[in-house]
């Protein structure tokens, strides 16, 4: 459901990336000094963007290949299936648009945090998988931070290892 916080279109591939803040609105101090040093679970929003919805996503699948991206969700939705879509950014700027608004809060929390070499994938898979969806995106300076987008539980980890 969108919360209507995000402004711009809501339509796939066309119009300026929708805006997200906070993406992570249960940001805590012990985060930025747990930050790097261990796994971290905490609330996210991603699963309330307009990127993450069916239509955008089976958008963003048509760019990869061609192939019908409904039929294709509607494939993955019948599982066991899963589709993993690698550095969504270079095929869609708003996915990397998006990835940069991530990476600009986490460094509003984390003062001298910088990154560079962003890419990000997006793994799609059947709503009975353990791992339902995530949006992974690499720092390449250390390990990933992995979005999981679980339909059954929205929003509910950020998995920083």
């Amino acid at each position: 459901m969108m919360t209507g916080d995000f402004g711009g279109s809501s339509s796939p591939v066309i119009g300026s990336p929708p805006q997200l803040f906070p993406i992570l609105p249960a940001w805590e101090p012990k985060y930025s000094l747990l930050w790097g040093q261990q796994a971290i679970c905490m609330e996210h929003r991603l699963h309330e963007h307009p990127l993450f919805s069916p239509e955008s996503l089976a958008a963003l699948i048509e760019h990869f290949g061609g192939l019908s991206g409904r039929e294709v969700t509607a494939s993955i939705a019948g599982g066991p299936m899963w589709l993993n879509l690698l550095r969504v950014n270079n095929v869609d700027r708003r996915y990397g648009e998006l990835l940069d608004s991530i990476f600009d809060e986490i460094q509003g929390h984390i003062p001298g945090y910088h990154t560079f070499g962003r890419i990000n994938g997006i793994l799609i898979s059947f709503p009975a998988a353990k791992v339902s969806g995530l949006l992974e995106a690499n720092r390449r300076q250390r390990r990933p931070i992995t979005f999981h987008l679980d339909p059954r539980k929205p929003g509910t980890i950020v998995e920083v290892t």
